[in-house]
């Protein structure tokens, strides 16, 4: 009886595709993790731009003073000078990590044409196991049949 180990002659080809897969994977589970911290500092931002409006609008009903009201236009400006900085950053690294998901996607679809692949071959190789299986097991019965037993 002659059992032919099954091996997939793009196995290395698999094997690169396996791990330019989970390469991919971690790039863009990066990607996403920056870009949530910049969302989060975007909304910090907006945060403190928010309470800089409120303190003005608190100062302007009170006893006015010039240097308190030009101080706080400064740190408004400032604040939406920030803000926008935040805003622009997320929005580069919503399409960086877009990006590298889609990268992801194509790279785990190659892998899974040659999973796929693999599994024909697999599924070919014990077919025809089973078909020479038979063959042997029909040739030991006519030996058999012809010694008489």
């Amino acid at each position: 009886m002659s059992k032919k180990r099954f091996e997939f002659r793009l196995a290395r080809v698999l094997k690169i595709r396996r791990l330019e897969e989970r390469v991919a994977r971690s790039a863009w589970g990066e990607a996403e993790s920056r870009t949530r911290t910049a969302e989060a500092h975007a909304q910090t931002m907006r945060s403190e731009l928010e309470e800089a409006r409120a303190e003005l609008r608190k100062n302007l009903g009170g006893l006015l003073r010039p240097q308190n009201v030009e101080l706080a236009h400064r740190l408004i400006d400032r604040r939406v000078t920030e803000l926008a900085q935040a805003q622009a950053s997320v929005e580069t690294l919503r399409d960086q990590a877009a990006r590298l998901a889609q990268a992801w996607r194509e790279r785990d679809a190659r892998k899974q044409a040659l999973e796929r692949l693999e599994e024909r071959h697999l599924g070919r190789h014990r077919l025809e196991a089973l078909v020479e299986e038979g063959r042997e097991m029909d040739e030991r019965a006519g030996w058999r049949d012809e010694e008489g037993v």
